[in-house]
C-alpha cells in the first residue's frame, strides 16, 4: 500500500506542468526584483507571467540580470552587487578603450598634420629653389642677350658703309638730285631698274592723263557752262520780258516756266564743270604724291649699309634677326604624291631673336 502511494505521488508530479512550480527572478537596475515565469522575449524586452496571472513586459534597458530560479532577497542583492560591479567594470573598460582610441586618433591626426606641414614646407622650398633657378637663368639669358645686342650694335656701327646705290651713283645726294630732276633717274643710276621704271611710268602716265584727258574735260565742261550762262544773259527767257513779247498772262507764265528749265540746265552744267575740276585737281595731287614718293625712295636707297646679323637655318629655311615676311603655296598631298597645282597661298610675318 505504501509503495502504491509513492507511485501515485510520482505519477501526479510528472503529470503536473513544470510551469506551475517554476519561478524566475528578474533583477532590475532600479534596485527591485520581479518574480514570475519568463514566457517570451524579443529585441525590445522580456515578457514575464506574474504569480497573479498578469503578464508584464520589461524593457531590456531596465534589466540587470535574469536568474531562472526563485531567489531570496539576500541572494538577489548579492547577485545585484556582483552584476553592478561587473557592469561598472565593463563601462570603465569601455570608457578607457574609447579614451585610448580617441587618444590614438588624435595622435594620428597630429602626425598627419605634421607630415602635411612638413611636405608643404618641403614643396615650398623646392618651388622657391626652382623659381630662383628660373629667375637666375632668365637673368643670365637677358644679360647675355643684352651683351650680344650691345656688341652687335658696336660691330654694326664700325662696319657700316655706303649702299650699292651710293656706290653706283657716287653719293646719296647724287641719287636725290637726279630723282628730283627726273623721277626714276636716281633709282636707275643706283641700280634699282624696276623701281625706276615703275616710278617713271607712273609719273609720266599720270601727267599725260591729267593734262591730256582730265584737263581737257574740265576746260570743255567749263566752256559749256560759260556758254550757257552767256546765252542766258543775251537770249535767255528773261530777255523776253518786254511788251513786244508779252501780250497775255499765259505768255508771262510760259516765259517763267522756260526760265526754270533753263536754270536747271545751267545748274547741271555747273555741277559737271565742278566735278571735272575736282578730278583734274585730284590728278595734280596724284602727280605730287608720286613725285614725293620718288624723292623718299631715292633718299631711302641711299642710306648707309649695315652688315646683316647672323642667321640660322631651320629645315632648310633661313631665319634672320628681326622682322621677316614670307609667302608660299600650300600643295595638298594626293594619292601619288604632291599635286602639281597649288590649292592655297598664305603669308607669314615673324620677328626672330637669334642668340
Amino acid at each position: 500500500m505504501k509503495k502504491l502511494s509513492i507511485l501515485l505521488l510520482l505519477i501526479l508530479f510528472i503529470a503536473i506542468p513544470t510551469s506551475v512550480f517554476a519561478v524566475n527572478t528578474v533583477i532590475l537596475k532600479n534596485g527591485t526584483n520581479i518574480k514570475g515565469l519568463v514566457s517570451g522575449q524579443d529585441d525590445k524586452g522580456l515578457t514575464v507571467k506574474l504569480a497573479n496571472g498578469n503578464t508584464q513586459v520589461i524593457p531590456k534597458s531596465q534589466i540587470l540580470k535574469v536568474i531562472y530560479k526563485d531567489l531570496s532577497e539576500q541572494e538577489a542583492q548579492k547577485i545585484r552587487l556582483e552584476e553592478e560591479k561587473k557592469l561598472k567594470a565593463k563601462e570603465e573598460a569601455e570608457r578607457k578603450k574609447a579614451e585610448a582610441a580617441e587618444k590614438l586618433a588624435k595622435a594620428e591626426e597630429e602626425k598627419r598634420l605634421a607630415e602635411e606641414a612638413k611636405n608643404a614646407e618641403a614643396l615650398a622650398r623646392q618651388n622657391e629653389v626652382k623659381d630662383k633657378s628660373l629667375k637666375e637663368k632668365q637673368a643670365k639669358e637677358d644679360a647675355d642677350r643684352a651683351k650680344s645686342d650691345a656688341e652687335w650694335l658696336v660691330y654694326r656701327e664700325k662696319n657700316k658703309g655706303p649702299s650699292d646705290a651710293v656706290k653706283a651713283c657716287g653719293s646719296r645726294m647724287g641719287i636725290i638730285w637726279r630723282s628730283a630732276v627726273l623721277p626714276g633717274w636716281g633709282q636707275w643710276c643706283g641700280g634699282y631698274k624696276i623701281s625706276a621704271g615703275v616710278i617713271a611710268a607712273s609719273f609720266a602716265g599720270t601727267i599725260y592723263y591729267s593734262q591730256a584727258v582730265l584737263k581737257q574735260d574740265y576746260l570743255q565742261s567749263k566752256q559749256s557752262y560759260d556758254n550757257f550762262v552767256l546765252l542766258g544773259q543775251v537770249a535767255g527767257p528773261l530777255t523776253r520780258l518786254t511788251p513786244e513779247f508779252v501780250f497775255t498772262t499765259s505768255d508771262l507764265t510760259s516765259i517763267f516756266i522756260e526760265n526754270i528749265f533753263y536754270n536747271n540746265i545751267i545748274a547741271d552744267e555747273k555741277k559737271s564743270s565742278q566735278a571735272a575740276n575736282a578730278r583734274y585737281l585730284g590728278s595734280l595731287g596724284g602727280i605730287g604724291l608720286i613725285y614725293l614718293s620718288n624723292l623718299i625712295h631715292a633718299y631711302w636707297i641711299g642710306r648707309e649699309q649695315y652688315p646683316e646679323r647672323q642667321s640660322v637655318s631651320v629645315n632648310g629655311k633661313e631665319i634672320k634677326e628681326g622682322f621677316d615676311f614670307e609667302t608660299k603655296f600650300d600643295q595638298p598631298l594626293g594619292q601619288f604624291g604632291w599635286q602639281p597645282k597649288p590649292s592655297a597661298v598664305h603669308g607669314e610675318l615673324r620677328y626672330s631673336i637669334l642668340f
